[in-house]
């Protein structure tokens, strides 16, 4: 699972690198479904924009990789390789698929 997730999902970028710690054992799902933009991996502003420094950190790495084809116009709009793009959500599911009822298992139900 590691390695798919290393390969498939993050294409090889070290997490750890970029100063992104993220610990399992301390991720609860709480079951909060009415909090505007809650998230245990990252937040949402009323305004839509994330607010996840981490998440940056990666999609700047992706971008200078190039990674997914994706290109940051002077614009400011996202180009990204749309094939690609659908192939890598498909595994970063098949990665939450598999990850979601482990978590449970081994951290535990909400509470």
């Amino acid at each position: 699972m590691c390695k798919f997730v290393n390969e498939k999902v993050l294409f090889g970028i070290s997490l750890e690198n970029l100063g992104i710690r993220f610990n399992f054992s301390t991720n609860r799902d709480t079951g909060d479904e009415e909090t505007y933009g809650y998230s245990p991996l990252g937040s949402v502003n009323p305004d839509g924009m994330l607010n996840n420094d981490d998440l940056d950190k990666f999609f700047n790495v992706m971008v200078e990789a190039g990674v997914l084809g994706l290109q940051v116009l002077d614009t400011g709009n996202v180009i990204w390789d749309k094939v690609a793009s659908l192939e890598w959500s498909l595994h970063i599911d098949t990665a939450l698929m598999k990850f979601v009822p482990l978590d449970h298992v081994i951290v535990g139900l909400p509470g």
